[in-house]
């Protein structure tokens, strides 16, 4: 399904754990697969001699059917990235589809938001279509963003950027919150190292279970509100507290963010 794809930004971050998952997991051939990036080829491709390595996108355009955008807002605002008729795969926040249409001059558009789980294969990365998409694109997307993890279709844009900072966080959240947990047993004099290792099995180990186990998030809690323990003590405070609402708050300040971010085009 698959034929020629056009990454830009093959050597950053999100770039290049796309290239190399397309290449490691036989979804192209070396040959099929061109990259653009500021600096020069990295270690990452060095198995893979055929990958041709544009020296500008004029060249990048003309071996590619489909373009991946892997930079941040600012460099592609900066840059001329006139796709034409291409599919063109979005990994930008902030950038809308209507400005992706008009810098780009594409109509097949998609949008994705992955996340840095793709550094181990398990990204859960929403993505949206523009109307003009047709079946295959939308097959072609999958396939790419699958090779990072799993992919899900959006009917709303809007929902997109809602997610950019729910998903798109990564460990984020969960990192905050081994932090909050580790610092509360130091206060009380457990050591840093013993706090650290308690506060990231709990964070860690409940996301396992709770992946694996057919129970909700609402199930799990309420047993241990009915069992009226120890954890449904802190549970109890955690909400009084105002837990929901601060985490409302921050993926609200998030959706915001892009929103800002989007009213910097031109």
């Amino acid at each position: 399904m698959l034929k020629r794809v056009g990454l830009v930004g093959a050597t950053g971050w999100m770039g290049a754990l796309i290239g190399q998952a397309l290449l490691s997991g036989n979804r192209l051939r070396p040959e099929q697969l061109s990259c653009l990036n500021r600096s020069t080829a990295n270690a990452g491709y060095a198995a893979y001699p055929a990958v041709r390595w544009a020296a500008n996108f004029s060249e990048l355009i003309e071996h590619s059917d489909t373009l991946i955008l892997s930079v941040r807002p600012e460099q592609f605002r900066d840059a001329n990235f006139y796709c034409g008729d291409k599919l063109v795969i979005s990994l930008m926040a902030g950038i809308p589809m209507k400005e992706l249409a008009e810098r780009t001059g594409a109509s097949r558009i998609i949008r994705a938001m992955p996340n840095a789980a793709a550094e181990i294969g398990r990204s859960f990365t929403p993505w949206f279509a523009s109307p003009e998409t047709a079946e295959t694109d939308r097959h072609i997307a999958t396939c790419i963003l699958e090779t990072i993890g799993t992919a899900q279709q959006l009917d709303d844009e809007q929902q997109l950027n809602f997610l950019t900072g729910l998903s798109g966080a990564g460990p984020a959240y969960i990192a905050l919150l081994i932090s909050a947990l580790s610092q509360a047993a130091m206060n009380i004099g457990i050591p840093k190292e013993i706090a650290l290792k308690a506060a990231t099995a709990t964070g860690v180990d409940a996301g396992e279970i709770l992946s694996k186990t057919n129970k909700g998030t609402e199930t799990v809690i309420q047993q241990y509100l009915d069992y009226d323990g120890v954890i449904a003590a802190a549970l109890k405070a955690a909400e009084a507290g105002g837990f929901h609402a601060s985490i409302n708050n921050a993926l609200l300040a998030a959706s915001r963010k892009v929103s800002d971010m989007e009213s910097q085009a031109d």
